[in-house]
Formats: C-alpha cells, structure tokens, sequence
C-alpha cells in the first residue's frame, strides 16, 4: 500500500469511460475536493472500485467495490436520484502522515 491520490485516479477511471458514457448516452459528473490529503492504498484496486461502480452499479461489481473500500477502512454509499439514476460515494481515511 502506498499513498494515492485519489482525485488523479479517479480522473484517470472518467477518461478511461468517457468515450464509452458518451456512446451510451451517460454522463459521468465527478465532484472532487481540491487540496485533499492522499489516501493510504492500492492505486490499481482503488481505480477498480470507481470503474465497478461505473461500469457495474449494482450486483458483483457493488459487492466488491464494497469489500475493497472496507478493507481500507472506509465507506461506500449509494443513493438513488430523484429524477432518474444514482450516485455513488466513498470515503477513506488520509494517510498518517498527510501526505
């Protein structure tokens, strides 16, 4: 495990999408914080939970963006929207030295 950060993985995780999200008529909307303190993990499985949720919201993909986020100490959360689609958040804890 290392420090990650994780607005630029997760930037990564929409660009990869994107090209996909545009064909099948989805916007992907990311509201990251600037200035946040990395995250202590895994860079690759972290991406994973971004990418399950995306590609995969619901079934194996949420239960194991769900085992991934917990192993780290964090929260995974899924609401449905009012008019149409959901959002999903997670939390981590920073790493101990704020980097």
């Amino acid at each position: 495990m290392k420090a990650v950060d994780l607005n630029e993985a997760l930037e990564e995780v929409a660009r990869l999408v994107s090209g996909d999200a545009v064909v099948r008529g989805v916007s992907i909307r990311l509201d990251l914080a600037e200035g946040l303190p990395s995250v202590l993990g895994d860079r690759v499985q972290l991406q994973q939970v971004a990418l399950n949720l995306v590609l995969n919201g619901m079934g194996i993909g949420l239960t194991i963006s769900r085992s991934i986020v917990d192993v780290y100490g964090g929260q995974l959360e899924a609401h449905n929207n009012p008019g149409g689609g959901a959002t999903f958040s997670f939390t981590l804890p920073i790493t101990h030295d704020g980097r």
